[in-house]
């Protein structure tokens, strides 16, 4: 008789197979996240050319221009807004006089900084798989190509 708790044996077929099962999964996960990567990409270089609009969107406005994601929320103005000493009712003057409605910047996203999230999603299924062990020499070949990218943009820079 021992004091130890009996341990459940697994067999090694059943932790292969669930090993595959999530393996799979992240497999899945991170070419998903590759392919929404490689459209943001698209679109960044596209917003450069093209403005492309999403109007009417709930109240909302998005348009992707120059690199980034704009969001605006539209406000329409009303007469008494426009000009204070207007003596007509709010609903006469709307039926009357069309103001064009103006759009407020909500937030703006830069399209790389999606794609950079979008990288990182893909990368988090495998972070606990991988061996962070590495040699001497891939310590000093790492340092060295870091020294000389950043000579290099020392040089580029003067």
């Amino acid at each position: 008789m021992s004091d130890c708790p009996e341990v459940k044996q697994v067999s090694p077929v059943t932790a292969l197979a669930t090993r595959i099962k999530y393996r799979k999964l992240r497999i899945a996960w991170s070419v998903a996240c590759s392919v929404l990567c490689l459209l943001l990409i698209a679109l960044w270089v596209r917003s450069n050319r093209q403005v492309d609009t999403l109007d009417d969107f709930s109240g909302y406005r998005i348009d992707v221009k120059q690199g980034e994601l704009v969001l605006s929320e539209r406000v329409q103005r009303t007469i008494g807004q426009s000009s204070p000493n207007f003596s007509i009712s709010a609903a006469v003057a709307r039926s009357l006089i069309k103001l064009p409605s103006t759009s407020v910047v909500v937030a703006s996203i830069p399209l790389w900084v999606l794609v950079v999230v979008g990288s990182l999603l893909a990368a988090t299924p495998w972070i606990g798989h991988f061996k962070w062990r590495f040699s001497l020499r891939t310590l000093l070949i790492g340092m060295t190509l870091v020294a000389i990218a950043l000579g290099l943009v020392f040089a580029l820079a003067r």
